[in-house]
């Protein structure tokens, strides 16, 4: 008896525990049954049931001699080079903004920000497991989204809220510093929020128990505020202080962890001295604690402190931190990182030969993380 021959769901189980990669580029092409059961829901609650779940991480950015493109790592830390999406709406000749991307459910939204001037800003979704592009709903918003926090809330049923901008043309009063847009994926439709009490320009931002922190305030000499906005009553709070000001020029990376916020960087510890670190705020305690030091602060906290240099970009994906920055500074070269739920260790992702060179992650400005 033929595989093809058993029941549905005997196929799907068997399928399930396929690396995506195979089922991608062999198993999809062997028949149509199983070309449809491989983009299939049937298949994604499968291989969750199953543990087979893996990571598909975007490098959201396009320059002028690497299209944007995604690559696989999984849970296990295999890989393999996803397809080119060839349908794609971008191209090294059309830009998308380099920052604007978000993880949509099992999707990748990135908005086509570089018109400043048109009235509305398109918004493009890529599904990893299909290869493909689908145009959504656009965005009517003056000065398009350059320079605004862009966060999606897994918690208010995948929402996108697009907060601020950084237009050099707008002042302090101006249209876009407190606007706050809301895309809902049921609808497929935009609507503007009330605006944020505050005019600052937030760098980065991340979901912790279903609320979204803003951290690192490019506008505000006080670097050490965050806010919070609560999607379920859609409404703005003052943040925990961050315990320290991060050291100037360095990156921030922001992540949560058992419920908790994470935030990694370069720290003032006082008299003239710095360290990196991860430092961790508990919103059911309202206190900070160090999850893992460098330098002088080496060897303290539960988790070991990651191997790279500067950290540049992190994403996560049920649980799983993925970071990537320097490895080397002389040579500079890059690698990519990821910390499993309950590990203490971080895990080197080993990337193909040339994927580096031949793909968009060096010049990527933010990386986005979903499940295929």
């Amino acid at each position: 008896m033929s595989i093809s021959a058993l029941p549905d769901d005997a196929q799907l189980a068997i399928l399930a525990r396929v690396p995506y990669a195979d089922l991608r580029s062999g198993v999809a092409a062997t028949c149509r049954t199983w070309s449809q059961f491989v983009t299939s829901n049937s298949l994604r609650a499968t291989r969750d049931a199953a543990g087979w779940l893996e990571s598909a991480v975007f490098a959201a950015r396009v320059c002028p001699r690497v299209p944007t493109h995604t690559f696989v790592l999984t849970a296990s830390g295999a890989h393999r080079t996803a397809q080119r999406p060839q349908t794609a709406p971008i191209g090294p000749e059309n830009p998308f903004d380099t920052g604007a991307a978000v993880a949509l459910r099992h999707e990748v939204v990135i908005f086509d920000a570089h018109e400043r001037d048109a009235p509305t800003v398109r918004v493009f979704a890529l599904d990893p497991r299909k290869n493909s592009w689908r145009e959504l709903a656009p965005l009517s918003r003056p000065d398009s989204v350059n320079g605004a926090t862009i966060v999606a809330s897994g918690f208010a049923g995948g929402r996108i809220f697009v907060v601020g901008t950084s237009s050099i043309e707008d002042v302090p009063t101006g249209a876009n510093f407190r606007r706050v847009d809301m895309y809902d994926p049921t609808r497929d439709e935009w609507s503007q929020l009330a605006d944020m009490p505050t005019n600052e320009l937030w760098h980065q931002s991340v979901e912790v128990a279903g609320k979204l922190y803003f951290l690192c305030p490019m506008r505000s000499a006080d670097t050490k505020s965050t806010m919070i906005f609560d999607p379920a009553t859609q409404t703005w709070a003052p943040g925990p202080q961050l315990p320290f000001d991060k050291t100037q020029h360095c990156e921030m990376v922001a992540f949560e962890r058992q419920g908790r916020l994470c935030v990694l960087s370069s720290w003032e510890l006082g008299g003239g001295s710095s360290a990196k670190a991860i430092l961790a705020y508990d919103p059911a305690t309202d206190d900070w604690s160090l999850l893992c030091g460098g330098g002088c602060l080496s060897g303290r906290g539960p988790i070991s402190f990651p191997t790279l240099g500067p950290f540049e970009r992190s994403t996560q994906v049920d649980g799983t931190i993925y970071v990537w920055g320097a490895a080397t500074v002389n040579p500079l070269t890059y690698a990519v990182i990821m910390l499993r739920p309950g590990s203490t260790s971080w895990i080197t992702v080993p990337l193909p030969a040339g994927l580096l060179e031949e793909s968009n992650l060096p010049w990527a400005t933010k990386i986005v993380g979903v499940r295929v």
